[in-house]
């Protein structure tokens, strides 16, 4: 036992060293930061808090700063509330798929400026990347059939968007506020070259019925 805060043990009449052998992933003890792919390195500690010289490899948590809700076939990432720039969206949770994204899930996150919506989402939700003011890369995945209403609302930093084949629907608003310059669309029904309704729909904005469009480049494609 460590002879500091209040606990004295002696040995030969000596005040024993700090045993340290405590496994402590805190900031106070951190070694080297790490991020969604390299762990953290941290000091073994003392019971005390004291910080020793040797270090360990802490543990990656693959579900931190997420929470999650039961949908049908599996799970929904309900919120994010991290501050990694380009956190990685899980694949499953507790053995399930994890399919949507829900309504608000990235809201006005100050952090994220990077994201790859994985293969097995199927829907982005109402607002769930809204205001996220440094959001300037999105990567959308096939597999993904919806991007809900405002889902990019507001998204400044967000210059190029391309929309994968699989998406059979886009709602009003989804890019509103967004500062798209180059925006890549698949010849799908919904998205005729001369049908400039169902294109200015993405830039509606659903509270104020305005329309705001500043790409200077649209790619229409064969999927």
């Amino acid at each position: 036992t460590c002879g500091v805060n209040g606990t004295t043990t002696f040995k030969n009449g000596h005040l024993l060293p700090h045993p340290y052998d405590h496994q402590v992933a805190a900031a106070p003890h951190l070694h080297t930061a790490g991020n969604t792919t390299v762990p953290a390195i941290y000091y073994l500690s003392c019971a005390c808090g004291e910080t020793g010289t040797t270090t360990f490899v802490g543990a990656i948590d693959p579900y931190a700063g997420f929470t999650f809700e039961v949908c049908d076939g599996g799970y929904a990432i309900h919120t994010y509330t991290g501050d990694e720039t380009a956190p990685v969206i899980p694949a499953s949770y507790n053995d399930q798929p994890v399919l949507m994204i829900q309504n608000s899930a990235f809201y006005a996150n100050e952090f994220v400026a990077r994201i790859t919506i994985p293969a097995g989402i199927t829907s982005i939700g109402y607002d769930a990347f809204a205001d996220c003011s440094r959001l300037s890369q999105v990567t959308l995945s096939e597999g993904l059939s919806t991007i809900g209403s405002c889902a990019f609302r507001n998204c400044v930093e967000l210059k190029e968007i391309v929309i994968p084949s699989s998406v059979n629907a886009i709602d009003k608003g989804a890019f509103f506020g967004a500062g798209l310059e180059t925006i890549t669309l698949p010849l799908l029904d919904q998205f005729h070259e001369t049908d400039t309704h169902s294109f200015r729909r993405l830039f509606y904005s659903s509270e104020e019925g305005t329309y705001n469009m500043v790409a200077t480049s649209v790619i229409l494609t064969s999927g």
